[in-house]
């Protein structure tokens, strides 16, 4: 990768008290016979935008555009509530907690897929499913309780304000991806 490019994505970022509850989830749904890393409070967002390596020149382009996206579709709130897994929670690969996909957060998104496009960044190939991720599997034996957990935890469902939309940086290092906020918008 040239020294002009960095690995980005454009998140919703989460409120400090959702992270604690969320990690204090993780915490309830850990067993074993399953290794699973779990996301750190400090990583928790719902992402709207994987962009990929971007350049300066691109990530100037979206701090732009992504004050105008938030600006016309000002989502200001998110609803969140059930617990499962991908690809299903008898293999699960990811473990992750619903979003509700309203119109106006499938119109952010399409706004910001629109102005990632723009940009020169390839459009997503896959839907758009909103979710927070709190895990993801690398192992699980078949006599491991994380299934079991999974399927009995029960998430009410709960309306968050939203602090802010962000583009942010991804540095991965050793001990996990460092992320830096590029450009916040407050709803």
């Amino acid at each position: 990768m040239s020294r002009d490019k960095f690995r980005a994505f454009i998140a919703i970022e989460l409120p400090d008290q959702l992270k604690t509850d969320l990690e204090n989830l993780t915490r309830l749904l850990d067993s074993p016979g399953a290794e699973v890393k779990w996301v750190g409070r400090r990583q928790m967002h719902l992402t709207l935008k994987f962009l990929g390596d971007i350049t300066s020149a691109q990530a100037q382009m979206l701090r732009t555009s992504l004050e105008k996206a938030v600006s016309q579709y000002p989502l200001s709130e998110i609803q969140i509530g059930g617990i499962g897994a991908f690809p299903t929670v008898s293999r699960p690969k990811v473990i992750w907690v619903g979003v509700k996909a309203d119109r106006l957060m499938l119109d952010l998104q399409d706004a910001v897929e629109q102005a990632s496009i723009a940009a020169g960044i390839p459009a997503e190939q896959r839907a758009f499913k909103p979710h927070l991720t709190l895990g993801r599997v690398k192992y699980v034996d078949r006599n491991s309780e994380l299934p079991a957990r999974i399927r009995q935890m029960d998430l009410e469902e709960m309306v968050i304000s939203i602090p802010s939309i962000s583009l942010i940086q991804s540095s991965l290092t050793p001990k996990g991806p460092v992320y830096t906020i590029l450009k916040a918008v407050h709803p």
